[in-house]
């Protein structure tokens, strides 16, 4: 809403961010790898670009990128708290989701949103969701994403081609993470599994209730 010319600006925006973050991705990709030797990145895999600096800026340089990666981190875990927020309320708004979730509890949260997270902070702690994170929050919204993209095609205009590509690359990258997943922590498949079922029957609950409280939807 607030561009001036949306179907030129907008993709053109888009094409150049993923531009300049793919090349400098490579970029810290081929210093990381020209610096760190890889049994010293298998050990500090969370602090691989701080282990990079080091040999070239020294202390200083290791703390300065280690406390840019925490701003980094505070920063998005900031900005998705906020559409975390904004997106559930909608859909309470909508009947989406439940009354709950646009109940005010504290400031501008709602009493759905502080259940959510403190739930998310319990499983946190007690179980380890990095691999789930990963794979819930990317993988599967990516695949999620293409098969909405091919529903909606027509209405976007979008290439068919490409939307197939993408979604065969995207199952070739779920693929090879539960091969890899199945070498290194078998354990972690059927939580996934059950994670990942457990929001399809939510959704499913949440749908049907819908059905039923407002005629003529199903």
């Amino acid at each position: 809403g607030n561009l001036k010319n949306p179907p030129k600006t907008l993709p053109r925006a888009i094409f150049m961010a993923i531009g300049l973050v793919l090349a400098l991705y490579l970029i810290l990709s081929y210093v990381v790898l020209s610096n760190v030797p890889a049994t010293s990145l298998e050990s500090h895999t969370e602090t691989a670009v701080a282990q990079a600096a080091y040999p070239v800026l020294g202390m200083w340089g290791f703390m300065a990128v280690s406390v840019a990666a925490l701003i980094a981190t505070a920063s998005a875990i900031n900005a998705t708290m906020f559409s975390m927020l904004d997106i559930s309320r909608a859909l309470a708004r909508n009947g989406q989701l439940g009354a709950i979730f646009k109940q005010p509890f504290w400031g501008h949260g709602t009493e759905g949103f502080f259940y959510l997270l403190l739930g998310i902070l319990v499983m946190t702690n007690a179980f380890n969701l990095v691999a789930i994170a990963n794979l819930a929050g990317f993988l599967i919204s990516y695949l999620a994403v293409f098969v909405a993209h091919w529903r909606l095609r027509k209405e976007t205009q979008g290439n068919a081609l490409l939307i197939i590509l993408g979604f065969l690359l995207m199952l070739f990258i779920l693929g090879a993470f539960f091969y890899q997943m199945f070498f290194s922590q078998p354990y972690l498949i059927p939580l996934i599994v059950l994670f990942v079922a457990a929001c399809f029957i939510l959704e499913f609950l949440i749908r049907r209730k819908i059905a039923k409280n407002v005629p003529g939807v199903s």
